[in-house]
Formats: structure tokens, C-alpha cells, sequence
């Protein structure tokens, strides 16, 4: 990019930074995935802190953090895993507007992992300016669009953001009733529990298979990242050797198809937009930011809901975003 761009400049990459939106609606159908933020919970609330809006583009940062220099005055919010965040080596909050003057860096004291999390967003107030393609600045890497040239961030990189000259001592902070829990008590040996819907291809599995999948306890892999997560566990039993593929019909984010070795996988944002292998369940919305911070060697377990509750939990999550939006009577101010 161009050396005169003032925003932020990436001193040294993470292991996967990028660019991302809730990504792009409307192009199922003709083959394009839709991407945008893993965990679009934390990516929404911590762009409504900043007053700007849900669909903002932010950064997100993966597991191992970078190391990010202002090059002009702006707010920022961080929200999502903990990676103990830090202004010129000063501990930051999480979930609240940080101003930041011209040359401050952003560093990380932690990486991501079990009990931490491992996707964390930082939106500037106004948000990265990029182009969109197809309606979105969601970097999508394995088609070279969106963010920045398609790809992750790499060290020298420079986005820009908009000029700030407003009061930047005002701070807002979500009010702690609103934290999500996405993170709590999650332990090393402790499952985290996925609330799923049933599957279009359930009858694919046998009486046995499908109770196993609701009673075991699985393993996220080394296999994970934005397109799915691979899993390990007891072999899920298909009904016969015909049930263990489908003709191809559509996935989703959150969609768990289950391989012909019995294996379950949850796709990600980034999961082709059809798919050959029988759908067992699918994870309901409001779950979806959990499955965005799963990492290595995490343990869970899927407990079944019905579409009704789903849809009356995922209500309730847009509530949230309404009044953090409009009122924002559930935001703390502070100078």
C-alpha cells in the first residue's frame, strides 16, 4: 500500500489478521461464500461502543496478535477474546472506547488458547477504509477479494481510517450485564456446550448414531480455521454405506456435516456454499460466536433446541443490538 497512508500500520502480523464485515448477502446462489466476522457478536457490539455502524469493517485477529501502530488520533474498541490489549505497554480495557493519539502502539501480553479465547476484534471509530466487492470489505482469502488485496495482513501493511478531531476523552464502556458469555467457565477439561438444531440429513444416521452425537464429548483438532472445524470423538453410525454422502445441497456457517469415517465438522464463514456430506445438525445463531472462539484441543458437546426457541433466542440478541444502537442506556460514560 501507499507509504503517505495515515490509519494503522502493522508493525509485525499475527497468525491470521484480516479485514472483515458481517460479509456478503445475497450470493449463495451463485457459488460465492459469504465470510465476514467468526465471531459477528463481539465484531457488532464493539463497533456500537464507537457509535458507528454493526456493519463497520473491523480487524480480526486471530490467536497469535499483532503488533499495530496509530499514525493519527482515532477511538478504538476492542471486544471478543481477552488478549490482555495494551496502549505504549499500559493495560487497556476490553469492551470499552480507548482514545489513541498519533504513534501509540497496540501490543497483546496474551495469545489465544482454552479458557482465553481465540478471535478479537479492534474497530476505529469510523471504521477501516477499503473497498467493498460485491457489497462487502469482508476478506475472503481463498478467492484473492475483499480487505486488503484478498489476503491476511502482513507486516508494513497500512490501513486508513477517517480523520477524528472531535473530543476523544469521552469514554463508553457496555455495561457488565451485557458482557456475553460466550468465554465463561471454560476450562481445559470442561465441554462447551452447542445448542443445535436438527439436521436435514439426520435420517442419514442410525438410533445409535445420532444419540452418540448428543451424549459424547468431542475435540476440536489441529483442523480449524475459518472454513470449519474439525472434530474427534466417538465414529457417529450412518444408517448404511449409501447414507454416507448426498447429492450436493446448500451449507451455512454452522452447518456439521459428518465425513464418511463418522467425524463430525462445523463449517465456519468462510464453508463453501454446498456441500456432498449428510447434515446432522446444524449450530443455532446465537451459538455461533462460540464456535468462533473454539480452539485446539477444546472439548464440547451439542444439546438439541428446537427452531422456536432458536428464533427466540436470536431475538433476543437483536434486542441487544437495538438498544446499544439507539439509546445506549446500557453503555457507561466517562471522561
Amino acid at each position: 500500500m501507499e507509504s503517505n497512508i495515515e490509519g494503522i500500520v502493522i508493525e509485525n502480523a499475527g497468525l491470521l489478521d484480516s479485514i472483515q464485515d458481517l460479509g456478503r448477502i445475497g450470493y449463495r446462489g451463485q457459488g460465492m461464500t459469504v465470510s465476514g466476522a467468526m465471531d459477528s457478536h463481539a465484531y457488532q457490539i464493539g463497533n456500537l461502543l464507537l457509535g458507528n455502524h454493526r456493519n463497520t469493517p473491523s480487524l480480526e485477529i486471530t490467536l497469535t496478535p499483532p503488533v499495530i501502530r496509530f499514525s493519527k488520533s482515532t477511538i478504538i474498541s476492542l471486544a471478543g477474546a481477552d488478549f490482555q490489549p495494551m496502549i505504549n505497554d499500559k493495560k487497556i480495557p476490553m469492551w470499552s472506547t480507548i482514545p489513541v493519539q498519533r504513534d501509540d502502539v497496540l501490543t497483546f501480553g496474551k495469545q489465544g488458547g482454552i479458557g482465553i479465547g481465540c478471535r478479537s476484534y479492534l474497530s476505529v471509530l469510523g471504521g477501516f477504509q477499503v473497498p467493498k466487492v460485491m457489497g462487502s470489505a469482508a476478506t475472503y482469502i481463498r478467492a484473492h477479494i475483499g480487505g486488503i488485496e484478498g489476503r491476511r495482513l502482513r507486516a508494513g501493511d497500512q490501513i486508513p481510517y477517517l480523520d477524528y478531531t472531535g473530543d476523544i476523552q469521552c469514554r463508553r464502556t457496555l455495561n457488565h450485564q451485557y458482557l456475553p458469555n460466550v468465554l465463561e467457565n471454560v476450562y481445559p477439561n470442561d465441554p462447551v456446550t452447542l445448542r443445535v438444531i436438527e439436521g436435514p440429513q439426520s435420517e442419514s444416521f442410525s438410533e445409535h448414531g445420532l444419540s452418540s452425537f448428543y451424549q459424547e464429548v468431542y475435540q476440536v483438532t489441529k483442523d480449524f480455521d475459518r472454513m470449519g472445524i474439525r472434530l474427534q470423538g466417538r465414529n457417529l453410525e450412518h444408517m448404511n454405506d449409501q447414507s454416507k454422502e448426498i447429492i450436493s445441497d446448500a451449507v451455512t456457517y454452522g452447518s456439521i456435516q459428518v465425513t464418511p469415517d463418522g467425524q463430525p465438522v462445523i463449517l465456519g464463514a468462510d464453508c463453501q456454499t454446498t456441500g456432498g456430506y449428510p447434515k446432522i445438525a446444524c449450530v443455532a445463531t446465537i451459538d455461533l460466536p462460540r464456535v468462533a472462539q473454539l480452539t485446539f484441543h477444546q472439548k464440547i458437546k451439542f444439546m438439541s433446541i428446537t427452531v422456536y426457541e432458536a428464533h427466540r433466542l436470536w431475538k433476543t440478541q437483536e434486542k441487544i443490538y437495538r438498544i446499544l444502537g439507539l439509546s445506549r442506556k446500557n453503555i457507561s460514560h466517562r471522561q
